[in-house]
């Protein structure tokens, strides 16, 4: 327990020190960003039931999310 305890401690510290990645797409104004955001959150929401365990799920929405978004030609550019 006390073992991952300590894992997660370090995980929020290692992610609170990293840079901010910041999907981008060419020409996409901002209500077309809110939109594309809105559905790929909607549509990982609605799946993450079959993301596997508990343990597994944040990994696997966040790669569902990623993958919608790049999916509507967005990149991602490390800030």
């Amino acid at each position: 327990m006390k073992r991952l305890i300590g894992t997660i401690l370090l995980s929020a510290l290692l992610g609170a020190c990293a840079a901010p990645n910041i999907w981008t797409k060419p020409d996409v104004t901002a209500e077309e960003w809110r939109s594309d955001q809105y559905s790929c959150e909607r549509d990982m929401r609605m799946s993450i039931a079959s993301f596997g365990s508990i343990y597994t799920r944040d990994y696997y929405a966040k790669q569902f999310y990623a993958r919608c978004l790049q999916s509507k030609g967005y990149s991602v550019v490390k800030q």
